[in-house]
């Protein structure tokens, strides 16, 4: 029996009574907050009382049950809901597949407990699928419940054009016809694509486009027959927003070049690209958050940290984010550094 994650909720996470006898090691018992409601959700659903459920945290998941199945809720009392009717507490319901439950918020206490007849099928760690998250290890790969969460799937690394899913090919969920159903999700993930909103943020970006700093605006002068300072006047009227930030930690991959402006990747990278460079290839500007290899072209350079892990968030960008860049002077450059 399989369910499908389709909003995960603040921290929703798989445990069981816990690992215990191990705190001499440095491993901590973790488990259930409330051993109770856990115990007694999975008597209401005929399980062991030691079977891993999905402990819901103040906000709950949505989800899909891609089987029928005997499910029980107990805990935190909790604004729950199976399709339009309310979701029953502390009692074995039977759900139909096709079903969705939207476990929405507690009301009184923080913890409920969802079991599923038949326990959850995730490998022992330790002896427990209880998760702890600190050391990420337990339950889905050590951490909690994504959206689209699937336990056969191990990984699941995005791209700009692409997605890489790593997944366990003898996990006892696995569906017979694998390709067709990572098709199939992918078709509905493209549908969620088109929700894709600003995320009602902008972020001024300082730019110094001096020749010092805009190592290629010759060579892209050059190529598109735009004069070097027409460029930078160019590259801040533009509209930009962040796609994604990847590659490195906290770099943006940012959409919304002009198309005037448009170049390929440098034929030969260099091996060192400062950190706040501010590059263009194709259709979208970067900026480099550490000094590493790279082969787009640099325009200008920026004296803001892209990326501080002290700082909360650590990334100066999120997907979604519009962007301003704003010219500078070198000297502006100097007293911002």
């Amino acid at each position: 029996m399989s369910l499908r994650v389709l909003r995960p909720g603040l921290q929703t996470t798989v445990q069981d009574r816990g690992r215990f006898g191990l705190q001499h090691l440095g491993v901590v018992p973790c488990g259930a907050m409330d051993p109770v409601a856990l115990e007694l959700a999975n008597g209401l659903v005929g399980n062991g009382a030691a079977e891993a459920v999905l402990e819901i945290t103040v906000l709950g998941p949505e989800i899909l049950f891609e089987a029928d199945a005997l499910i029980a809720l107990c805990g935190a009392e909790m604004d729950a809901r199976l399709g339009a009717a309310p979701m029953p507490a502390n009692r074995p319901v039977l759900v139909e597949k096709g079903t969705v439950l939207n476990a929405r918020r507690t009301t009184l206490g923080a913890r409920a407990y969802l079991a599923v007849a038949g326990g959850i099928a995730l490998d022992s760690v330790l002896g427990s699928r209880s998760t702890y998250l600190p050391a990420r290890f337990g339950g889905l790969q050590g951490r909690a419940l994504r959206a689209r969460s699937l336990p056969w799937i191990r990984d699941v690394v995005p791209a700009l054009c692409g997605i890489a899913v790593h997944f366990d090919p003898y996990h006892p969920a696995l569906p017979a016809a694998v390709l067709e159903y990572f098709e199939q999700l992918l078709q509905e993930a493209f549908k969620l694509a088109g929700r894709f909103e600003d995320s009602g943020r902008t972020v001024e970006v300082p730019v110094c486009y001096d020749a010092v700093f805009g190592l290629d605006l010759k060579e892209i002068s050059e190529k598109t027959s735009v004069p070097p300072e027409e460029i930078q006047i160019r590259h801040t009227k533009s509209q930009h927003q962040v796609l994604m930030v990847g590659f490195s930690p906290g770099q943006p991959y940012i959409g919304g070049l002009d198309p005037r402006l448009s170049v390929p990747r440098r034929a030969t990278p260099r091996t060192r690209i400062p950190a706040g460079a501010v590059a263009i290839a194709n259709a979208q500007t970067c900026v480099y958050p550490f000094e590493t290899p790279g082969g787009w072209n640099i325009i200008g350079r920026t004296p803001l940290r892209v990326f501080d892990p002290a700082r909360d968030p650590a990334s100066l960008f999120a997907p979604g984010d519009r962007v301003r860049f704003v010219e500078i002077s070198r000297t502006e450059f100097e007293r911002l550094a």
